[in-house]
């Protein structure tokens, strides 16, 4: 076009003139659709480490604020970062969030949203599969004193491998990340997602209203609790799925907040705040560890019938000498269950177990069950005189057919209540005493003070003779008078003079 119009074109300088109007408006139309297409991703280059609106088109490349669809990428300006973006628009719908790291790790964005009730949908756009993506080394907070929702669009993903915190600002505020298919978000291994403020309360879920296995925490992610109740879902639907060796980690400090435990299925459970933690059982409850950094978790239940605790793996009580783990049911009962496996179960630490009433530790473990911790066993009976009751007033501590528990060294179960060893169960007895039988001249205050099992009476220690016992101690042992005539027993030390 241009060789054909500079031929028909008598002035050399009329036709420079003209191929350089010419070249500036192809140029133009250049430069002009690039940036439309450009425009589909936002890139942040606002100041650094100071408050500024996302609405301020000078706080974007292009100096342009993002528009509903597109892609947005926060990107680290400086090492140690804390970026707070505050006016996020109520209802915007983008394609992707992105937090992108540049100077290494610890990199933290805020996000508050300009009014209450705002819902900010993520994933509309089938190029961009991974609607939140949260590096490892990054943190993203949902903050504020207005009420926010984010929700994942269903067929879109959210990948989490940092932090991811949800924060309100008042009482009663919360923020919330919700999505409506199965294994929406992912927490990787290392991230860790910290639902509520310390300083505030909140009873909404942080999960919103998703549907079951919504969120899914992988192997060595982490779940911090600060705030609220019932934050996994319903009680028939749990919107979280805890994959093996993922935590769940109670950490409130308001009284008014309580772990979700009743009829859920978790991995390792770590209770760390100096309180007493009531949780009402009102349906079985699975529960891989247990371990109690501080305070004491009281397991109890205000029904009738049986709530059983089983546990797969073990008991870790870190928080000093008083009774960390308690269950104390108002009405019914409670049993930790220490269930059938293949692997050897570990009950320690510096705390103790107390049994009220109405409660029981029941070992089916045939791999064998370590006490290494006190354990103390209560019942309910007035009559101090009586030896008589039913198994709903006995705390108690049985050991089935096929299971195996061990006492670890001078450890002790004690108390008021009753110790059940079953024809086919195995007792590893610790004890250089060995274990006894003596009937105690007071029913509720024994005064039995040698061996293992100290729990009860004549008539609430009760060793069958079908049973396995193991003598399994460091030094010579006494067999004691608990050893039943004509039973089934072992031990290279046991039966010797101390």
């Amino acid at each position: 076009f241009f060789h054909r119009y500079m031929k028909t074109t008598t002035s050399p300088r009329s036709s420079c003139v003209l191929r350089v109007l010419l070249s500036s408006i192809v140029l133009v139309l250049w430069l002009n659709n690039t940036a439309v297409i450009a425009q589909d991703k936002f890139l942040w280059t606002g100041t650094p480490n100071q408050p500024t609106s996302w609405t301020n088109p000078e706080n974007w490349q292009n100096h342009l604020a993002p528009k509903p669809g597109s892609a947005v990428v926060i990107e680290q300006q400086a090492p140690n970062q804390v970026l707070v973006i505050t006016d996020v628009p109520a209802s915007i719908s983008l394609s992707q969030l992105q937090l992108k790291l540049v100077s290494g790790s610890n990199f933290t964005v805020v996000l508050q949203p300009e009014k209450a009730g705002s819902n900010f949908v993520l994933g509309n756009d089938t190029k961009q599969s991974n609607a939140l993506d949260i590096p490892a080394g990054a943190t993203l907070v949902l903050q504020g004193a207005k009420d926010a929702r984010f929700t994942i669009k269903s067929g879109f993903q959210a990948t989490v491998a940092g932090t991811l915190r949800f924060q309100a600002d008042a009482e009663g505020n919360f923020q919330q990340l919700a999505a409506g298919h199965a294994g929406a978000i992912v927490f990787k291994a290392g991230s860790i997602c910290e639902a509520g403020s310390k300083a505030t309360v909140s009873n909404n879920s942080p999960f919103g209203a998703s549907v079951a296995n919504a969120m899914v925490f992988e192997a060595n992610s982490t779940l911090i609790h600060y705030s609220g109740k019932s934050i996994f879902g319903s009680a028939t639907q749990q919107v979280v799925n805890f994959l093996p060796g993922s935590t769940y980690e109670y950490a409130a400090l308001d009284e008014t907040a309580s772990p979700d435990l009743s009829g859920r299925r978790l991995q390792n459970f770590v209770l760390n705040t100096p309180a007493t933690v009531p949780v009402n059982l009102l349906a079985n409850t699975q529960i891989a560890d247990i371990q109690i950094k501080q305070g004491q978790l009281l397991l109890s239940r205000n029904t009738n019938g049986i709530a059983q605790v089983a546990i797969s793996g073990n008991i870790s009580l870190n928080a000093g000498s008083n009774s960390n783990l308690v269950v104390r049911p108002a009405t019914g009962r409670v049993h930790l269950v220490f269930a059938a496996s293949n692997k050897v179960q570990d009950i320690r630490g510096e705390g103790n177990i107390l049994l009220d009433n109405r409660s029981g530790l029941i070992v089916e473990n045939g791999a064998m069950v370590n006490l290494g911790t006190p354990v103390v066993v209560e019942d309910n009976i007035i009559n101090t005189g009586s030896n008589s009751g039913t198994d709903a007033t006995f705390g108690s501590v049985e050991v089935l057919a096929g299971g195996r528990l061990n006492v670890l060294g001078e450890n002790t179960i004690t108390g008021s209540g009753r110790f059940t060893l079953n024809a086919g169960a195995i007792l590893g007895i610790g004890s250089a005493e060995g274990i006894y039988r003596e009937k105690t001249t007071h029913f509720r205050q024994p005064e039995m003070t040698k061996g293992n099992i100290r729990c009860g009476n004549l008539d609430t220690r009760l060793y069958n003779a079908a049973a396995h016992y193991i003598y399994m101690g460091t030094q010579n042992q006494e067999t004691g008078t608990g050893l039943p005539v004509n039973s089934n027993w072992d031990g290279s030390l046991a039966g010797r003079p101390r």
